[in-house]
């Protein structure tokens, strides 16, 4: 049976700081939203001038060159047509306690750079279990030519870590709230196609099973836009 730890005065901190982290990042992604719409409203170029009435002419007058807003306008309208969400799997480890790492998460995009959406922490070896979903913020870089092809990107989130140990004296199985933060690059290796690297520092303010920290790195992600 799993057991919730007391809400002792260490319990009310730990949910009061999830909740001011999740809330800091709802804003922040509120924000990234607001500004990304403002600033796509005054990169709209302007309308074209009326065209002059026509008039008789011993030679015909040549068309205007193109503006460099006019030039520039197709690659931004296709770079923002990327698809809305991302999702990503991958397999690797965690340390502390040492355990079998598969991971899972669905991104959705508010913009160009910024994703929200939730990640799963799957941890099992002889005995072990951790089970860590949360919901997570991610801010994407893009890189510019011959690197184009990279995307490093930090994230951030909150959410709850359970833990079972069979071997453990006592309660076995634990459940608390959990703060993670971290990064990675993932690499386009075909058309909304990636694969790439992630790395998570899961802190529990309020100790699960006498554990306040796991290191998980997924080693090997693949991920498809859609």
């Amino acid at each position: 049976m799993i057991r919730v730890n007391n809400r002792d005065q260490l319990g009310i901190s730990a949910l009061a700081l999830g909740a001011m982290l999740a809330l800091a990042l709802l804003a922040l992604a509120l924000v990234a939203l607001t500004g990304c719409a403002m600033s796509g409203a005054h990169a709209r170029p302007p309308l074209a001038p009326p065209a002059a009435p026509a008039m008789a002419a011993p030679s015909a007058v040549p068309a205007p060159a193109a503006t460099p807003l006019q030039e520039e306008g197709a690659p931004v309208a296709a770079a923002a047509r990327r698809p809305p969400m991302l999702f990503k799997g991958g397999i690797g480890f965690t340390a502390d306690p040492g355990q079998f790492l598969i991971g899972a998460e669905l991104d959705f995009f508010l913009n160009e750079n910024f994703s929200i959406g939730p990640l799963l922490q799957f941890g099992v070896e002889d005995g072990g279990v951790i089970l860590a979903p949360s919901a997570n913020f991610v801010y994407h870089f893009y890189l510019e030519d011959p690197l184009e092809r990279l995307r490093p990107f930090v994230q951030g989130g909150v959410g709850f870590a359970y833990l079972h140990e069979d071997d453990r004296k006592g309660d076995d199985d634990d459940i608390g709230v959990m703060i993670n933060i971290g990064g990675g690059i993932d690499y386009e290796i075909a058309d909304r196609t990636l694969l790439g690297s992630h790395m998570l520092f899961n802190a529990m303010p309020d100790k699960v099973l006498d554990e306040n920290f796991f290191f998980s790195w997924q080693v090997v992600t693949i991920g498809w836009e859609f």
